[in-house]
């Protein structure tokens, strides 16, 4: 199995004097520097989030918008997500694979969508707690700012 590699672990709830896992979708918006890490948590708690669960794709694609997040859906899954996500640039059937994606985000912020996790890349480098395989399909990508 081929791995993707990370560039640096980012913000960690314990950098806060907090305990929470399964936080990514939280470290990732911080990551990429569009909200600090204590505000996005909060602001997800308020949308449903519990502590050390996971965060769906309904809690946090709406404050990912209110961030400049515009979301890329690439696989088939995310055709029945284009139902409740506004301003979806494409649908591409056939996926991608982080892989292959990530050579071509080096430039820019992003938030790369994976089946049960997020992570952020910024211009290149992949800001996440834990490598995984590269050959996992993307479900959607978030572009921060103007690379749209």
């Amino acid at each position: 199995m081929r791995r993707y590699n990370i560039s640096d672990v980012g913000y960690l709830a314990s950098d806060f004097g907090l305990q929470d896992r399964n936080d990514c979708v939280i470290r990732a918006l911080a990551n990429v520097g569009k909200m600090p890490y204590v505000q996005a948590r909060e602001r997800l708690m308020s949308a449903g989030r519990k502590v050390n669960r996971g965060t769906t794709h309904q809690q946090y694609a709406k404050l990912y918008a209110e961030c400049g997040g515009k979301l890329t859906l690439f696989s088939r899954k995310g055709k029945r997500l284009a139902d409740f996500v506004e301003d979806v640039h494409s649908v591409n059937p056939k996926g991608i694979t982080v892989g292959k994606l990530l050579p071509k985000l080096t430039k820019g912020s992003y938030i790369v969508w994976v089946r049960r996790h997020v992570f952020a890349v910024v211009d290149g480098r992949v800001i996440d707690t834990c490598g995984g395989s590269a050959d996992t399909h993307v479900i959607g990508l978030y572009t921060f700012g103007d690379d749209v």
